[in-house]
């Protein structure tokens, strides 16, 4: 069991700046001990009377795979209680009612909760999100529902490694639940008139105005740890190497007129002006082409309406035979993009195993044995909790995804401290289709972020400077 001697400098700094500031964003990257710096923060505010309770808001998976679990092997925090408000309504509510120090609820649980407790305050003295992207959007019922409440707690932090993984705009929401407006304004219509303009079709893109990124981060700065993993740790290198395929004939056939109907659809919309059909057919049909490149394509029964899918071609798994081959068998990770890819990776690599949220205990355990040879996997569902750098040391992407966050998280269950190895990051993709369009944008999402990334880093370090200089 370690104890509290053996927290490092900059994680006892987290401690201080949580006890110090009633409202603040820790972005603090994955394996640089996130969870004990708010658990020590957590404990010393209990003990000196600060607080008496916490709500934290973070993933399922983070809240019952990752809390207790860290408390538990740290001698200082292992007697903190818990309560997992999650289950049936009955189960919820008796969680709720359970003396803890720390209620934790996932993201949509927080409408029941909200309702349940109505106009009545609400019972903890202290907010926490865990994974704060997870609150990005302003409009979304999670957000509404967690707003109504913030009033009532004294002090209020988000945590995150990656605050924007889309867009700097994605950073109101979050500043607000910590600090009610006080750092980026009330209202995120004002917060986006004053630092973004319109572009793209039809206005409806948002970029960034000349040094308003910097303006936004010196805004935030006072209220911000960042914490980047490469200053801290070792930080296994990263190598990604793109693997191009041609399609075959009669996929490229068929490529090529499921993107020239997008082209079509997409100018005939604009004529008309009917903006939502122009979104929702150029989703479509994107998504349709995303699946040719990756060699296969859902259909619809006309009469019954059923769904299935039928194979388009087998390039992208010539491809990734070629990488176990050329790995000698080295055990690998697969994100996928699409349902129909995955009995086409289970057929052609029996081995293999999907991930599957039942049994993720078992998998981690199996995975980090070297039992298993391949692990198939949504992105969506490798975002959080999950430790798998003792089972391998390679990824392959069956397809790239659009999502940066995504993205990043799935490379950090293998690069991340305890990996010993050079992570190898695979990324298959399909010539002259829309595959192209996607890596473009992964890599301009990658490079936003890192900069915003290097702005909130420059300012937490100067601060720092100054504090320890005086």
């Amino acid at each position: 069991m370690r104890t509290r001697l053996e927290l490092r400098g900059y994680q006892r700094r987290a401690v201080g700046f949580m006890k110090k500031r009633r409202y603040g964003a820790l972005f603090i990257d994955m394996g640089l001990g996130k969870t004990i710096i708010a658990l020590t923060a957590i404990l010393d505010m209990l003990v000196s009377g600060e607080i008496d309770s916490v709500l934290l808001v973070a993933p399922i998976r983070v809240i019952q795979a990752v809390w207790r679990q860290e408390a538990r092997e740290w001698e200082h925090t292992r007697k903190l209680k818990f309560s997992l408000v999650h289950g049936k309504p009955a189960e919820r509510m008796a969680a709720l009612r359970a003396p803890a120090h720390i209620h934790m609820i996932n993201p949509e649980g927080l409408k029941w909760m909200a309702g349940v407790l109505g106009r009545k305050p609400w019972p903890w003295t202290m907010l926490l999100v865990d994974e704060s992207t997870e609150f990005t959007d302003q409009r979304a019922v999670r957000f509404r529902a967690l707003r109504k409440g913030l009033r009532h707690f004294k002090r209020r932090y988000v945590m995150t490694g990656t605050p924007t993984p889309r867009s700097m705009l994605q950073v109101w929401p979050q500043m607000y639940l910590a600090d009610f407006g006080a750092s980026l304004g009330q209202q995120f219509t004002d917060f986006r008139a004053n630092h973004f303009y319109k572009t793209g079709y039809m206005g409806k893109k948002f970029e960034p105005k000349d040094g308003s990124e910097e303006v936004i981060a010196g805004a935030m700065s006072p209220r911000v740890v960042r914490l980047a993993a490469e200053d801290w740790i070792e930080v296994p290198k990263l190598v990604t190497v793109p693997i191009w395929v041609d399609l075959p004939p009669q996929a490229r056939e068929l490529y090529n007129r499921m993107e020239e109907e997008m082209f079509l659809q997409f100018e005939n919309f604009a004529l008309d002006g009917d903006e939502e059909a122009v979104a929702e057919t150029a989703a479509s049909l994107s998504i349709k082409c995303r699946q040719i490149a990756n060699g296969a394509i859902f259909t619809t029964n006309i009469e019954t309406g059923a769904r299935s899918w039928r194979p388009v071609h087998d390039a992208k798994l010539d491809a990734l035979r070629e990488i176990v081959a050329e790995t000698y068998g080295a055990p690998i990770l697969v994100p996928y993009q699409f349902r129909h890819d995955i009995p086409r990776l289970l057929a052609a690599f029996p081995k293999f195993k999907e991930f599957d949220k039942k049994h993720i205990e078992t998998l981690v355990e199996q995975w980090n044995r070297g039992k298993i040879p391949g692990l198939v996997l949504h992105p969506a569902n490798s975002k959080y909790g999950l430790n798998l750098q003792k089972g391998g040391h390679m990824l392959a992407w069956f397809g790239a995804t659009f999502s940066r966050l995504f993205y990043d998280q799935t490379i950090g269950r293998l690069r991340r401290s305890g990996q010993s190895k050079k992570v190898y990051n695979y990324i298959i993709l399909a010539r002259d289709t829309v595959d192209e369009v996607v890596l473009e944008a992964l890599e301009g999402h990658g490079a936003r972020q890192q900069r915003i990334s290097n702005l909130f880093k420059r300012y937490y370090d100067q601060r720092t400077k100054r504090s320890n200089h005086v």
